[in-house]
Order: structure tokens, then C-alpha cells, then sequence
């Protein structure tokens, strides 16, 4: 399986064909699933432990009901 896939749109012109769009679709590779799974699983368990925080893991100055200007 190879980790994109490239579709690239092109427009005539005098010369060359011009690329006028690309679209990429990235996969993502098994070690990057695992990495990410992984780090969920660590969330989840530091917010079992910091019941303080209600499960948010906002920065204090964005947490509900702060001030926004």
C-alpha cells in the first residue's frame, strides 16, 4: 500500500499540459495508529486521575466561562 494517493488536474496550454489542482490523500502508516491509540489510552487515564480539572483539558485561560474579548 503505498502512504498517498496524488490526483493531479491539469489544464491544456501551448507547451506542457499545466497543473492547475493537485489533491493528496494521506494514509496514515501502522506505527502512527499505534502512537496515536496509545496516546489516547493516556489521556484518558490522566483525566481519571484529575478528577480536579472535570475531565478538561483546556489551558486555564480558555476554560468555559473565561473572559473573551
Amino acid at each position: 500500500m503505498q502512504p498517498f494517493d496524488e490526483e493531479l488536474i491539469h489544464a491544456p496550454s501551448k507547451r506542457r499540459p499545466k497543473i492547475v489542482d493537485a489533491i493528496w490523500t494521506l494514509y496514515a502508516s501502522a506505527e502512527f495508529v499505534d502512537e496515536m491509540i496509545g496516546g489516547n489510552k493516556q489521556m484518558k487515564q490522566a483525566q481519571r486521575v484529575d478528577g480536579a480539572n472535570e475531565g478538561s483539558q483546556l489551558l486555564p485561560g480558555f476554560q468555559a466561562g473565561g473572559n473573551r474579548r
